[in-house]
């Protein structure tokens, strides 16, 4: 059995910036009433079957004692609910069927159960809960016979696809060929799929009557042996390894238990939730299920009571409480067994043509955000399935039985703060899950639309809050968390479908999990590669696991002292020093001080103004002044500041304090305070946390109070501020720290600093904003430019000082951030920062990196390499600054990875270089150029990101008859004429507005025939490697035979398309 399946039955959650507007106690009432009104006025109810299932969904609830019989919406006759006397037109047939669609393929991402909680409005948009919620956890209490489906041989396939390059298209194509049959079955049998675990299923049959079980287990059982029947030893025709002969197949072993059952929904951070199934049933199966042997079905004593007479057993288990079921006995058949059952088609409450955008915004909350985007497209889902590099994190915790009032509520807190941890680091939650040894969590760092090259960092650092929180919960748990290239996309059929993702690095993630020790975390060899740059390991004695013949090593990452104070990673691993001796807090960048990037040496137009502020303006310069450096990654800002650092620290004889914020893991807004009050600390007495020393320097400068508040919001211990990290910080509240910051520095300045330094000719004071390759803005980002004005208006005040001839200390400021806002943030304003700016800009203080032009690119490549400039191929040349579009920082890397490849080798003097034409750059995911340019396509609206990918299979210009022809290539047609001439009108104008926003965007350039080309030659390599190789073909054959029929109709002939792939495909076919 795979680990996968034994401990993930859950399903996934992501973050995503949508919230619905919440309703009052008085306003949600008629909403409610009228969306019932609604669905129970559209269809009869269906008596006689309907009854069957009642019992499942008339439980009470905590703050809902209604019962309620779901209707049966099966029923197109004259009955259903009568139509509006309006006059439609084509294009609101259209729209309607459009959103129609979208509700049907959200719907299938939702079991039954969670349906009718929201048909019953227990559910719904205006009920949000939160970490201390205590209602509204609980969706459905009952009792029910629970299967839980496990097939064999999933791993074996991903791995020998994963290698292919079509590997994902042929794996999603046998998972449904499998998956498929085995639905149609369920829904036969009337069972709700409940769970999807990767390669297993959780399915549910609620008893017919409260204590009535006998027909609920008697059609599960008969439901597991057609399965086998049916499915036992499925030939994929994917062969085996070499040396092992034939092909991989599935099989499946399952376990059935029954009882009582609850549903909860916990979660509500960035309104994303998780339901989950509990009960003694789910112990009853984790342990039935092992017992299977390949092509059988293992029933708990409590499922097998009900059916005893019913079914032959066959041989005794090991367990004489379990029983292996065979067959039938001679009253029952397949057919009669399933004439009892109501079809899970026709159970749903739910009627699309009836629901409100509010009911939308409902499911969108158990659907991930990036999966929605998908079902907006006809073809999108399709696009989900892709093999993707994604750090796992597996979570267990034991000690708490969630089918209970108390144990929901621990697990509500608990789920608040395992997304609290997961998305503060951009990660997501993708399935819980409850078994015979607890909870079970599986998170993934690196799915859509979020990807990161530090995903394994951000990763154990969400695990040390985990931990974290697992200690103030009073919890036990285990951490295993891996790196890998694993199968994500979408599994099941048009009936029932979830996103997961699956392979041998998600079980692996699972056997660490299993050996790890009590609230630790043990992590893989390629995870610790990844991160041991960054943070400490221990490295432990390799460890047997199964489904690996050889022991593999293992390490334990420790929270160093950094991360002791939240920050999320290892600032001293990080520290470096110049190599005049001057220490900054992050790795030097120029080869002026000892660092790899040549970029100074360059001229550029930037530094030229930088080197004249100093050479011309070095008076003004000691009096105080503030330089902003600015620019966009790989401009050369963080150079330039190690410039101007080496020019204040070095020559002039100022003191540094350092404030560098790093962009993910701390959830605190008061961190640009922390490092700014920790670096004065550290400077004046080597010491940057709270203690005696330092209090006795606080005391000296502010008052009892003021000390107090610092402690406790700012440069305390982890546990100090922890109330802090999680509460609200107002506006007023980051004014006031800022304040007691400031009038600290004035101290530092005017008499600590003194005391402890001779000589000294002033204080220079580099605030560093470090977004790295986070997408969302950090939560500090308004507090760092309150201490950018502060700090400025400090020294602009000691500047007009010294101008009178007073004796006071000089500060020079240095912010080093990418851009520099306007006045206007998400949360409030920063006064004073636009006139700061403005008088910046008329010093020339400002200087703002660009990137590199196509000469200075090929100089830069020539110093990084260290070789002669005419040592260099042009071909070299030319693919360095074509993919890197002047970017210096990904000139770095395209250059680490050719040579860590073996495409190219430097010896001495001398260049090797091989075919770079045959480079598949898609594939360096290590890359913060690759995985920063499938974060912009995967963030971009559906129908933009779709255009965008179908116009990068084509080289050179695409016509909008291609793009179009390229559209319903990978769309489904509707099936009446007058709909299918609708869609060819509303697509072709669609598809020109999305081109246009395109262009917009600097996606798309347009020539004055309006045919479209993309400007990047990275944006297009990244986006047709997230083009299925199938769907490729399938496109540019579409768009061959239209340019046909367009020749055709206008007497032309296909003429020097520009379309290289098109004639070979000619061939092809």
């Amino acid at each position: 059995m795979g680990a996968y399946a034994s401990v993930c039955k859950s399903r996934d959650i992501e973050k995503a910036a949508h919230k619905p507007t919440r309703l009052g106690d008085e306003e949600k009432k008629p909403v409610i009433a009228q969306r019932e009104s609604k669905l129970l006025s559209s269809r009869t109810l269906s008596a006689s079957r309907s009854h069957q299932r009642n019992s499942m969904y008339e439980r009470k609830i905590y703050d809902d004692d209604v019962d309620f019989a779901p209707p049966n919406i099966t029923d197109n006759s004259s009955e259903a609910e009568p139509k509006l006397e309006r006059k439609r037109t084509g294009l609101s047939d259209l729209f309607d069927s459009r959103q129609h669609r979208v509700l049907q393929g959200a719907l299938s991402f939702l079991p039954v159960v969670i349906m009718h909680g929201l048909h019953r409005g227990v559910i719904s948009s205006h009920k949000f809960l939160t970490e201390e919620s205590k209602k509204g956890i609980l969706v459905h209490q009952g009792e029910g016979a629970v299967v839980f489906c496990d097939a064999s041989g999933f791993t074996a396939l991903t791995e020998r696809l994963a290698v292919k390059e079509e590997g994902a298209e042929l794996l999603s194509h046998c998972l449904n060929l499998f998956m498929e049959p085995l639905i149609d079955i369920v829904f036969s049998y009337g069972g709700d799929i409940v769970k999807f675990s990767g390669d297993a299923i959780t399915i549910v049959w609620p008893y017919d009557a409260p204590g009535d079980g006998h027909l609920s287990v008697l059609r599960a059982s008969a439901c597991c042996l057609e399965l086998h029947n049916t499915l036992h030893n499925f030939d994929t025709k994917v062969p085996l390894g070499e040396g092992e002969g034939g092909n991989v197949k599935l099989t499946l072993h399952i376990g059935v238990g029954a009882g009582p059952v609850s549903i909860l929904q916990v979660g509500g951070v960035f309104d994303r939730y998780e339901y989950v199934i509990a009960g003694p049933p789910l112990a009853q199966i984790s342990i039935a299920e092992p017992l299977a042997k390949s092509g059988e079905t293992v029933l708990s004593e409590d499922a097998f009571c009900w059916i005893r007479d019913d079914v032959k057993e066959g041989d005794q288990l090991e367990r004489l409480d379990y029983h292996r079921v065979v067959a039938f006995s001679d009253k029952w058949t397949f057919s009669s067994v399933k004439a009892t059952a109501v079809p899970t088609s026709d159970q749903c409450p739910l009627n699309p043509h009836t629901m409100t955008a509010e009911d939308i915004d409902v499911i969108r909350r158990f659907i991930p955000n990036s999966v929605f985007k998908k079902i907006e497209d006809p073809n999108g889902t399709a696009q989900a399935n892709e093999m993707r590099v994604v750090t796992i994190l597996f979570l267990q915790v034991s000690g708490v039985d969630v089918s209970t009032e108390k144990g929901s509520i621990i697990a509500q807190r608990l789920m608040s703060k395992l997304q609290k941890a997961c998305y503060g680091n951009e990660g997501s939650v993708n399935k819980f899950l409850v078994d015979d040894k607890g909870l079970l969590f599986l998170c993934g760092f690196g799915l859509p639309p979020l990807i990161h090259t530090d995903d394994p960092v951000r990763a154990i650092h969400a695990a040390f809050k985990i931990t974290k929180a697992l200690k103030d919960l009073g919890l036990s748990g285990r951490i295993g968390v891996t790196t890998g290239k694993v199968w994500c996309g979408i599994i099941g059929s048009a009936q029932r479908k979830e996103y997961t993702f699956l392979g041998d690095d998600v079980n692996l993630s699972a056997r660490l999990m299993g050996n790890a020790d009590v609230n630790s975390i043990l992590v893989c060899e390629t995870t610790h590669r990844k991160c041991k740059k960054f943070l400490d390991f221990v490295t432990l004695n390799p460890i047997k696991v199964k489904g690996k013949t050889n022991k593999i090593p293992v390490f334990l990452p420790v929270e160093g002292e950094a991360a002791k104070r939240g920050l999320s990673v290892n600032v001293q691993r990080l520290k470096s020093m110049m190599e005049s001796g001057i220490d900054v807090p992050w790795v030097v960048r120029s080869t002026f001080f000892g660092g790899p990037s040549p970029l100074l040496a360059l001229g550029t137009e930037w530094f030229s103004q930088l080197q004249d502020v100093f050479e011309n303006q070095e008076d003004e310069i000691r009096k105080g002044a503030v330089l902003q450096l600015s620019g966009g990654t790989g401009g050369g800002k963080v150079e330039c500041g190690e410039y101007a650092i080496g020019q204040i620290v070095g020559q002039m004889g100022f003191v540094p304090v350092y404030a560098h914020l790093f962009s993910f893991g701390l959830a605190h807004k008061l961190l640009p305070l922390r490092e700014f009050m920790e670096g004065m600390l550290e400077t004046i007495c080597r010491q940057r946390e709270f203690g005696e020393k330092t209090r006795a320097l606080l005391m000296a400068a502010l008052t009892d109070e003021e000390v107090c508040l610092l402690r406790h919001a700012c440069i305390g211990t982890k546990e100090e501020v922890a109330k802090v990290y999680d509460d609200v910080v107002t506006h007023e509240m980051e004014r006031r720290m800022v304040q007691i910051c400031i009038k600290f520095f004035k101290y530092f300045c005017d008499t600590a600093i003194c005391s402890v330094k001779k000589d000294i000719k002033g204080v220079v004071v580099v605030l560093r904003s470090t977004h790295g390759t986070s997408y969302f803005p950090p939560p500090w980002i308004v507090s760092f430019w309150r201490l950018v004005v502060e700090t400025a208006i400090l020294s602009r005040e000691r500047r007009e000082l010294q101008m009178g001839e007073v004796a006071v200390l000089p500060v020079i400021v240095i912010v080093i951030s990418r851009s520099v806002p306007d006045e206007s943030f998400p949360r409030g304003t920063v006064l004073g920062l636009n006139e700061l700016t403005d008088w910046v800009k008329s010093k020339g203080w400002r200087v703002e990196t660009d990137l590199l032009s196509k000469d200075h690119c090929i100089q830069y490549v020539h110093l990084y390499l260290k070789v002669p400039l005419e040592a260099v191929p042009d071909a070299l040349n030319e693919f360095c600054y074509k993919l890197a579009e002047g970017n210096s920082y990904y000139l770095r890397e395209i250059l680490d990875e050719l040579v860590s490849r073996g495409l190219l080798k430097v010896q001495g003097d001398v260049l090797t270089v091989s075919d770079l034409s045959q480079v598949n750059v898609a594939e360096w995911v290590d890359t913060a150029m690759i995985a920063t340019t499938m974060m912009s396509i995967e963030s971009l609206k559906s129908e933009q990101a779709k255009v965008l990918k179908l116009a990068s299979v084509f080289t050179g210009k695409t016509s909008m008859s291609d793009l179009s022809a390229s559209v319903k290539a990978s769309s489904e047609q509707a099936n009446s004429e007058a709909s299918v001439e609708g869609h060819c009108v509303l697509d072709d104008l669609h598809l020109m507005l999305t081109c246009n926003s395109l262009v917009e965007l600097g996606m798309f350039v347009m020539d004055e025939n309006r045919d479209y080309t993309i400007p990047s030659v990275l944006l297009q390599t990244v986006a047709r490697g997230l083009v299925l190789k199938g769907q490729t073909l399938k496109i540019k054959k579409k768009a061959l035979l239209g340019r046909a029929m367009l020749a055709s109709k206008n007497n032309l002939t296909i003429k020097n398309q520009g379309e290289a792939g098109v004639t070979e495909l000619v061939a092809q076919q």
